[in-house]
């Protein structure tokens, strides 16, 4: 995250920062923390995080909208 705040702050156009399951090993302390980290940042520029874990959409769904944190389910179409 730094990295990317050192080049947006040098002019750089924002791209969109999308993480997979980078939460996973965190217990649940940390993953609030980064969970809100992440927040924050998404003021900047669009945040994707994909997980299939409940605890860190529930984590996020207790985040709230009002601190910039949505839930998004990607459901099977069925295409295959």
């Amino acid at each position: 995250l730094g990295s990317l705040e050192h080049r947006f702050a040098s002019g750089a156009e924002p791209i969109p920062l999308i993480l997979d399951d980078v939460l996973v090993h965190f217990d649940d302390e940390r993953s609030v923390a980064a969970l809100e980290v992440l927040a924050d940042f998404s003021k900047t520029t669009q945040v994707l995080l994909l997980t299939h874990h409940m605890r860190i959409r529930e984590q996020t769904e207790a985040l709230g909208q009002a601190k910039g944190a949505f839930v998004h389910d990607l459901e099977d179409t069925g295409g295959g």
